[in-house]
């Protein structure tokens, strides 16, 4: 029970890690509040928490909002009367086109990289005021921060962002017991991976087969991890196991990046 009786707000729960991380935040004893853009979808998973005995409040939000980043915030204390965690997962991908292809007044680009960057601040600085006594907060950050690829620009720019911004509220946090740690994540076995792997098989005129075997043999473990083990580690940043780490990032990618 890592995180027994603590308030966790999950920022950003789709199919992926947001889900496997409400599933087993809760079942590590936590009570999550559900943010995301899609009713039937958060009441879904809000469902999934219940019968397995947990506890999910959802909570509608489009997190470009601060005023919805405001009232999640607000939701939380008014039903659990604290915020001891917040976990940021909500990203959204680039259009995957280089800079030549990109348009002139780059819209796509700033799209992705104001959304990834000032979307996460949003958040942040919502929940943060609320969190009176001390708490952690998680980031899912990329390895594209340090490891590029092909047609990944404006993602990995705001990825980088992010990890600076994690080191600077890490001081300005610090003073008042939160933490702030980012989990540098590779790739996840799920439907965007697939999709880009298709992307670049076309690109490079390989076969979806060679383009498959070609990214999973850059992974030392031999796999893409699996969406419940990114969120294992993201548990083990918003739990006092990590009490002593504020400021980091957390390379999470089956070792296809070490520093």
């Amino acid at each position: 029970m890592l995180l027994k009786d603590k308030v966790i707000v999950i920022a950003g729960v789709g199919d992926g890690v947001g889900r496997s991380l409400a599933l087993r935040a809760t079942a590590q004893g936590a009570r999550a509040v559900l943010v995301g853009r899609t009713a039937s979808r958060l009441e879904a998973i809000a469902a999934e928490v219940r019968a397995q005995g947990g506890t999910a409040e959802p909570v509608i939000c489009d997190l470009s909002s601060m005023a919805d980043c405001r009232r999640v915030a607000d939701t939380a204390m008014a039903k659990f009367g604290a915020i001891d965690g917040l976990a940021m997962v909500a990203y959204r991908p680039p259009d995957q086109k280089s800079l030549e292809e990109c348009d002139d007044d780059f819209a796509e680009w700033r799209e992705v990289m104001d959304f990834n960057v000032f979307a996460t601040l949003n958040i942040i600085k919502a929940v943060s005021p609320k969190m009176v006594s001390g708490g952690s907060i998680a980031i899912v950050n990329s390895m594209t921060s340090h490891l590029q690829w092909p047609l990944l620009a404006p993602y990995a720019a705001a990825k980088a962002a992010l990890a600076s911004y994690v080191r600077t509220l890490a001081l300005e946090f610090g003073p008042r017991g939160i933490r702030i740690n980012g989990m540098h994540a590779g790739g996840i076995a799920n439907a965007s991976a697939e999709a880009y792997i298709h992307l670049l098989a076309e690109r490079f005129g390989r076969t979806v087969e060679e383009q498959r075997a070609l990214n999973v043999a850059t992974y030392p473990l031999g796999y893409l991890p699996p969406p419940d083990q990114y969120a294992d580690a993201l548990i083990y940043l918003l739990s006092d196991l990590s009490a002593a780490m504020t400021g980091q990032g957390m390379h999470v990618n089956g070792g296809h990046y070490m520093h």
